[in-house]
Protein backbone atom coordinates (compact mmCIF):
# COMPACT_ATOMS: atom_id res chain seq x y z
CA UNK A 1 0.00 0.00 0.00
CA UNK A 2 1.35 3.21 -1.05
CA UNK A 3 1.04 6.41 1.25
CA UNK A 4 1.29 10.27 0.19
CA UNK A 5 0.81 11.80 4.27
CA UNK A 6 1.21 10.20 8.19
CA UNK A 7 -2.44 10.26 8.47
CA UNK A 8 -3.40 7.91 5.70
CA UNK A 9 -0.79 6.05 7.28
CA UNK A 10 -2.03 6.26 10.62
CA UNK A 11 -5.42 5.09 9.51
CA UNK A 12 -4.53 2.16 7.30
CA UNK A 13 -2.57 1.01 10.34
CA UNK A 14 -5.14 1.00 12.83
CA UNK A 15 -6.13 -2.60 11.81
CA UNK A 16 -3.26 -4.34 13.48
CA UNK A 17 -3.92 -2.61 16.80
CA UNK A 18 -4.47 -6.02 19.40
CA UNK A 19 -7.97 -7.16 19.42
CA UNK A 20 -7.36 -9.35 22.78
CA UNK A 21 -5.54 -7.92 25.50
CA UNK A 22 -6.55 -9.34 28.97
CA UNK A 23 -7.22 -6.44 31.21
CA UNK A 24 -8.08 -2.45 30.50
CA UNK A 25 -7.92 -2.33 26.73
CA UNK A 26 -7.22 1.49 26.47
CA UNK A 27 -4.41 1.39 29.40
CA UNK A 28 -3.08 -1.56 27.56
CA UNK A 29 -2.77 -0.27 23.97
CA UNK A 30 -1.29 2.82 25.41
CA UNK A 31 0.84 1.39 27.62
CA UNK A 32 2.17 -1.23 24.55
CA UNK A 33 2.51 2.20 22.10
CA UNK A 34 4.89 3.64 25.23
CA UNK A 35 7.02 0.68 25.71
CA UNK A 36 6.86 -0.14 21.85
CA UNK A 37 8.36 3.51 21.02
CA UNK A 38 11.19 2.97 23.57
CA UNK A 39 12.30 -0.25 22.69
CA UNK A 40 12.38 0.50 18.74
CA UNK A 41 14.40 3.86 19.60
CA UNK A 42 17.03 1.55 21.03
CA UNK A 43 17.02 -1.06 18.23
CA UNK A 44 17.35 1.48 16.06
CA UNK A 45 20.30 3.14 17.89
CA UNK A 46 22.22 -0.37 17.72
CA UNK A 47 21.29 -0.40 13.87
CA UNK A 48 23.21 3.18 13.46
CA UNK A 49 25.83 1.82 15.73
CA UNK A 50 26.87 -0.67 12.86
CA UNK A 51 27.28 1.61 10.77
CA UNK A 52 30.91 0.82 10.29
CA UNK A 53 30.42 -3.04 10.67
CA UNK A 54 27.01 -4.09 8.28
CA UNK A 55 27.14 -4.08 4.67
CA UNK A 56 25.14 -0.82 3.20
CA UNK A 57 22.63 -2.93 1.85
CA UNK A 58 21.25 -4.67 5.03
CA UNK A 59 22.60 -1.41 7.29
CA UNK A 60 20.20 0.73 5.42
CA UNK A 61 16.92 -2.23 5.06
CA UNK A 62 17.53 -2.29 8.81
CA UNK A 63 17.11 1.06 9.40
CA UNK A 64 13.86 1.31 7.21
CA UNK A 65 12.56 -1.57 9.63
CA UNK A 66 13.57 0.41 12.85
CA UNK A 67 12.60 3.63 11.43
CA UNK A 68 9.16 2.15 10.91
CA UNK A 69 8.47 0.18 13.61
CA UNK A 70 9.11 3.84 15.75
CA UNK A 71 7.03 5.54 12.96
CA UNK A 72 4.12 2.52 13.69
CA UNK A 73 3.82 2.67 17.69
CA UNK A 74 3.87 6.68 17.37
CA UNK A 75 1.44 7.17 15.33
CA UNK A 76 -0.67 4.61 16.93
CA UNK A 77 -0.40 6.24 20.29
CA UNK A 78 -1.38 9.72 18.64
CA UNK A 79 -5.02 8.10 17.53
CA UNK A 80 -4.94 6.96 20.90
CA UNK A 81 -4.78 10.58 22.41
CA UNK A 82 -6.56 11.90 18.81
CA UNK A 83 -3.69 13.58 17.48
CA UNK A 84 -3.33 13.27 13.72
CA UNK A 85 0.76 12.95 13.02
CA UNK A 86 0.97 15.22 9.99
CA UNK A 87 -0.03 17.73 12.58
CA UNK A 88 3.07 17.10 14.44
CA UNK A 89 5.02 16.15 11.70
CA UNK A 90 5.01 19.94 10.36
CA UNK A 91 6.23 20.75 13.76
CA UNK A 92 9.88 19.53 13.14
CA UNK A 93 12.63 22.28 12.99
CA UNK A 94 13.42 22.12 9.09
CA UNK A 95 15.68 25.01 9.30
CA UNK A 96 18.27 22.26 11.24
CA UNK A 97 17.68 20.01 8.23
CA UNK A 98 20.69 18.05 7.79
CA UNK A 99 23.74 18.97 5.39
CA UNK A 100 26.16 17.05 3.36
CA UNK A 101 28.91 15.77 4.99
CA UNK A 102 27.33 14.49 8.39
CA UNK A 103 30.05 12.51 10.60
CA UNK A 104 29.90 9.41 12.72
CA UNK A 105 30.01 11.51 15.88
CA UNK A 106 27.19 13.28 14.63
CA UNK A 107 24.73 10.22 13.45
CA UNK A 108 25.48 8.50 16.88
CA UNK A 109 24.23 12.06 18.64
CA UNK A 110 20.93 11.98 16.57
CA UNK A 111 20.32 8.23 17.63
CA UNK A 112 21.29 8.50 21.09
CA UNK A 113 19.10 11.66 21.24
CA UNK A 114 16.02 9.74 20.14
CA UNK A 115 16.68 7.18 23.03
CA UNK A 116 16.77 9.96 25.57
CA UNK A 117 13.51 11.72 24.67
CA UNK A 118 11.72 8.45 24.41
CA UNK A 119 12.86 7.26 27.89
CA UNK A 120 11.81 10.84 28.78
CA UNK A 121 8.76 10.44 27.58
CA UNK A 122 7.59 7.16 28.75
CA UNK A 123 8.45 8.34 32.16
CA UNK A 124 6.20 11.40 31.51
CA UNK A 125 3.11 8.62 30.11
CA UNK A 126 3.60 6.84 32.71
CA UNK A 127 2.33 9.29 35.22
CA UNK A 128 -0.53 9.96 32.97
CA UNK A 129 -1.72 6.59 32.33
CA UNK A 130 -0.70 5.07 35.83
CA UNK A 131 -0.99 7.80 38.26
CA UNK A 132 -3.73 9.27 36.70
CA UNK A 133 -1.92 12.99 35.72
CA UNK A 134 -3.24 14.96 33.58
CA UNK A 135 -1.65 15.11 30.36
CA UNK A 136 0.22 17.63 29.41
CA UNK A 137 -0.63 18.55 25.29
CA UNK A 138 1.97 20.56 24.88
CA UNK A 139 4.58 18.87 26.17
CA UNK A 140 2.84 15.50 24.42
CA UNK A 141 3.31 17.06 21.17
CA UNK A 142 7.01 18.42 21.90
CA UNK A 143 7.82 14.96 22.34
CA UNK A 144 6.58 13.52 19.46
CA UNK A 145 8.13 16.42 17.35
CA UNK A 146 11.19 15.72 18.42
CA UNK A 147 10.75 11.98 17.64
CA UNK A 148 9.70 13.07 14.15
CA UNK A 149 12.63 15.37 14.22
CA UNK A 150 15.29 13.23 14.77
CA UNK A 151 13.60 10.04 12.13
CA UNK A 152 13.26 13.02 9.65
CA UNK A 153 17.54 13.46 9.63
CA UNK A 154 18.38 10.03 9.69
CA UNK A 155 16.18 9.59 6.73
CA UNK A 156 18.03 12.66 5.05
CA UNK A 157 21.15 11.39 5.81
CA UNK A 158 20.73 8.43 4.32
CA UNK A 159 18.22 9.32 1.54
CA UNK A 160 15.63 7.54 2.72
CA UNK A 161 12.41 8.22 1.62
CA UNK A 162 9.89 7.99 4.83
CA UNK A 163 6.17 7.36 3.25
CA UNK A 164 8.56 4.49 1.57
CA UNK A 165 9.29 3.60 5.26
CA UNK A 166 5.30 3.63 5.80
CA UNK A 167 4.75 1.26 2.89
CA UNK A 168 7.32 -1.43 3.95
CA UNK A 169 6.25 -1.23 7.08
CA UNK A 170 2.65 -1.58 6.29
CA UNK A 171 3.11 -4.61 4.16
CA UNK A 172 5.34 -5.88 6.82
CA UNK A 173 2.48 -5.86 9.65
CA UNK A 174 0.04 -6.58 6.80
CA UNK A 175 1.91 -9.99 5.92
CA UNK A 176 2.20 -10.88 9.76
CA UNK A 177 -1.46 -10.34 10.82
CA UNK A 178 -3.92 -9.67 7.83
CA UNK A 179 -7.11 -8.14 8.46
CA UNK A 180 -7.68 -9.78 11.00
CA UNK A 181 -5.06 -7.73 12.83
CA UNK A 182 -2.48 -8.03 15.92
CA UNK A 183 -4.03 -11.14 18.27
CA UNK A 184 -1.57 -13.38 21.07
CA UNK A 185 -2.35 -16.21 18.86
CA UNK A 186 -0.63 -14.51 15.47
CA UNK A 187 1.95 -12.55 17.23
CA UNK A 188 3.51 -15.55 18.83
CA UNK A 189 3.15 -17.43 15.59
CA UNK A 190 4.00 -14.31 12.96
CA UNK A 191 5.22 -14.64 9.36
CA UNK A 192 8.41 -12.12 8.60
CA UNK A 193 7.91 -9.82 5.97
CA UNK A 194 11.39 -10.31 4.15
CA UNK A 195 10.94 -8.74 0.98
CA UNK A 196 10.94 -5.22 0.06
Amino acid sequence: MEFMNFDDYQQASLKFLPKDIAFSPLISKKAMCIMGIIGESKELFNVLNSIHIAPIAEFKLNIIKEIGDVSWYSVILMYLYNITPEEVYRMRDDEQSIKDGIGYDEILKISSDIVMTAASFCEEMKKVIFHKHDLNGENFMWFFGKIFNYLDKICQVFEINWYFIMEVNYNKLFARYGDEGLTEENSQGRIEYKKL
